[in-house]
């Protein structure tokens, strides 16, 4: 697959599905030509008119996926699990979890459901707390680790401000874990107390750790989509590469890249801006599911500049995995880049691609949609993005959580986006 550094500069542009037909599980790569275009050169520049987008195109806080019928499962049947499964096995993922002394409630539910994950096993998790400020020194927080019999370890960073006392607990954290705890871990799952994973996250993520540690075209592995908003989501088998880094919901990195790369440059405040830049990320893509992995509790009525209405907004709908205790992902060797953009441009779903879509250029042609595959063209940066965002209820390149930043070129400021395109199941995908 073409691999021109011309996508970072090309244009912005989402792929909506509107078809069943599903691309074979045994690796629709195989069949596909050679040298696909790239997705900068098939998502050709036609912007569409950003004042004929109307406010939104589906009701907010729709929880269940109203617009698709199943059973989807594009790559695998997920519940076909191997009688004899190779390769890594839950119990053998290292998790650090991080804990403040100010929410026990939420660490208590976060801590329930990663009991309750199959594969769970006391000894694989650390659970590093903040007691920074807390109240009674964080006693009610120590004893809901007691009472799940977890090792805990204190950090402590007074007089900081609270976005670096959290900068300062991510790199305690990840420090003791990678070099004391779990020195011997290859990769690291990183969790904290507002996020309570699905029954198959340990499975999920432990079917992902030997291509985390092969392909160096990847950085991280991430149980969260951004974008996994109940009407877009409904296969648990298709998983997505992305120039994004969440740091949401459970993500996991090598042990060695945390190491050398991240903890000498780790930051006084805004950890994850850092994964984020250009010169860290250096060329590497995240994998994240299409059905979430994680829920993220509400957060904290302190937390400034976090309303109630943007968790109901954004969050709240984000579809999470909960009826299987394990999800078969097929053969996971289809998330390498250039099996991936031969998927992505040729054959997924089945025939119909992005690189046989058809241009959609308004809300009214979406509406209106046939079955089959088609590409909203929007140009270059994220200007014609703004309204679209708000109708489809995705992340609005003015809000903080995507602001440019130096460093970072302006299509990876755009959740979930693999080199300037972003995949979205739409009605009766």
């Amino acid at each position: 697959a073409s691999r021109a550094g011309g996508a970072a500069a090309g244009s912005t542009g989402v792929a909506i599905d509107a078809a069943a037909s599903q691309a074979p599980a045994s690796g629709p790569a195989a069949t596909a030509p050679p040298q696909p275009p790239s997705p900068a050169k098939v998502a050709r520049e036609g912007p569409a008119a950003p004042e004929q987008v109307p406010p939104a195109g589906w009701e907010s806080g729709i929880r269940g996926p109203p617009f698709l019928r199943g059973p989807f499962d594009t790559f695998a049947d997920p519940d076909a699990w191997p009688r004899s499964p190779t390769g890594v096995q839950p119990r053998e993922l290292a998790v650090v979890l991080l804990a403040t002394g100010h929410r026990p409630q939420a660490l208590r539910a976060c801590l329930s459901a990663l009991a309750a994950a199959d594969g769970f096993e006391r000894g694989q998790v650390l659970v590093v707390q903040d007691i920074t400020n807390a109240p009674d020194g964080g006693s009610a927080t120590r004893q809901v680790v007691e009472e799940f019999g977890l090792a805990r370890l204190e950090h402590s960073a007074p007089g900081l401000s609270e976005e670096a006392r959290e900068a300062a607990h991510y790199r305690s954290a990840l420090e003791r874990s990678v070099q004391e705890r779990f020195e011997d871990a290859p990769a690291l799952l990183v969790l904290d107390e507002g996020t309570v994973l699905a029954p198959d996250a340990l499975w999920y993520f432990a079917q992902l750790r030997p291509l985390l540690q092969e392909d160096a075209s990847l950085l991280c592995v991430s149980a969260w989509n951004d974008n996994g908003l109940a009407p877009y989501v409904a296969d648990p088998t298709v998983l997505m590469r992305t120039d994004w880094f969440s740091g949401l919901g459970g993500w996991m990195l090598r042990s060695e890249a945390i190491r050398r790369e991240l903890l000498p440059r780790w930051p006084p405040e805004g950890w994850r801006a850092l994964l984020q830049r250009e010169e860290v990320r250096n060329g590497r893509h995240c994998l994240f599911p299409e059905v979430s992995r994680s829920r993220l509790l509400p957060p904290p009525a302190v937390a400034a500049g976090r309303p109630r209405g943007a968790y109901d907004e954004r969050v709240l709908p984000v579809f999470c995995q909960k009826d299987r205790r394990r999800v078969n992902l097929g053969s996971v060797g289809r998330m390498r880049q250039v099996p991936y953009e031969r998927l992505l441009l040729t054959s997924w779903p089945g025939r119909e691609s992005l690189a046989q879509a058809a241009d959609v250029s308004t809300p009214g042609e979406l509406e209106r949609l046939p079955r089959g595959v088609f590409r909203l063209v929007l140009g270059n940066g994220t200007a014609g993005w703004r309204d679209w965002a708000r109708y489809l209820r995705l992340a609005d390149p003015e809000s903080a959580a995507v602001l440019e930043r130096p460093g970072m070129p302006r299509h990876l400021s755009l959740p979930g986006f693999y080199r300037g395109v972003l995949r979205l199941r739409w009605r009766a995908a």
